[in-house]
């Protein structure tokens, strides 16, 4: 006697295969998904629109620092009890510094980050005589321990600048450093 016997296999939705085969291309719409929200969270700050603009700023800039160059500027930035002092010295006879300059710190990636800090002359002092004289300028911060922990736990560019923006010095800083030397380059 002969038997019939009907294997039924499962319905579809049961199986592995067709699970797996699904899960192949949503995974990747997933991650598409992901990835554009990323992009448009994180815009890339370095790329500017009006770069014809940007590059006229660079001459300017070129200017004030070869003024600095001339007049003979240098200095350095010490963070020293929780506040930041300037030394800036200046070789010109009769130059008058500004009572109060702008120390900007740019992040070298991330623009929204920049930030500048206000000093203020403490005191003036005057070594040699003639052509030789040199006139040393203390300027500090006000006490700001978010400011200092922010400068001294990353990378930044320093630019000095006075109030009429007639010089600029430059400098750098990087991970756990606690002075920086500011230049005409």
């Amino acid at each position: 006697m002969m038997q019939n016997t009907i294997t039924t296999e499962p319905a579809w939705y049961k199986q592995f295969w067709p699970w797996f085969l699904i899960f192949l291309p949503a995974s990747v719409v997933v991650a598409s998904m992901f990835t554009i929200m990323l992009a448009t969270d994180n815009a890339d700050s370095l790329v500017v629109d009006d770069y014809y603009k940007k590059a006229l700023q660079i001459n300017r800039d070129l200017t004030k620092i070869e003024h600095a160059k001339k007049i003979g500027l240098s200095g350095s930035v010490v963070i020293h009890n929780d506040s930041l002092q300037l030394n800036l010295q200046v070789q010109k006879e009769k130059l008058k510094l500004a009572p109060v300059l702008s120390l900007n710190f740019v992040h070298p990636t991330r623009a929204e980050k920049d930030f500048s800090v206000v000093l203020t002359a403490s005191e003036q002092a005057r070594v040699g005589n003639g052509n030789d004289a040199v006139s040393h300028v203390l300027y500090v911060s006000s006490n700001d321990i978010n400011m200092i922990k922010k400068i001294i736990n990353g990378a930044w560019y320093v630019h000095l600048l006075p109030a009429d923006k007639a010089w600029q010095l430059n400098g750098k800083i990087k991970n756990k450093s606690t002075a920086i030397s500011l230049y005409a380059d």
